[in-house]
This record gives structure tokens, C-alpha cells and sequence, in this order.
């Protein structure tokens, strides 16, 4: 399977979520939602209890909207 880089967020988590899930097709969920606080605002989670094809699609397209 490939790999897909780190990518140091400069927005807010739950913008960031929005945007590759309407851009690039992967759903991610904030952090910052599994905390009351809300300060933990520049992570991302994803859920890899995926078949293998599906992950390595969305690694697909992530790497093609970010290279691009």
C-alpha cells in the first residue's frame, strides 16, 4: 500500500475535514470533536477499518489533490 505524507494543518480541523471531504472524496473526522474543551483544533482522524482497495483509493486521492 502506499503512503501518503504528513500534512501540517493551517486551518482548523473540522475546515480541514470539510474540505477534503468535498474536494478530494475522504471522509476524516476533527479531533476537536471527541473533546468538550475544543482546544485540540489541527487534527485529523481517519478510520482504517477499511478493505485494503478502499484505503489505498483514498490514499489515491488524497495524494492527487494535495500534489495538485
Amino acid at each position: 500500500m502506499g503512503s501518503c505524507p504528513v500534512i501540517h494543518l493551517t486551518m482548523p480541523s473540522a475546515s480541514f475535514c470539510r474540505h477534503i471531504t468535498t474536494e478530494a472524496g475522504v471522509a476524516a473526522v476533527p479531533v476537536s470533536a471527541f473533546y468538550q474543551s475544543g482546544e485540540v483544533k489541527h487534527f485529523a482522524r481517519f478510520c482504517f477499518c477499511k478493505e485494503e482497495a478502499s484505503l489505498t483509493k483514498a490514499l489515491d486521492r488524497l495524494t492527487a489533490h494535495f500534489d495538485s
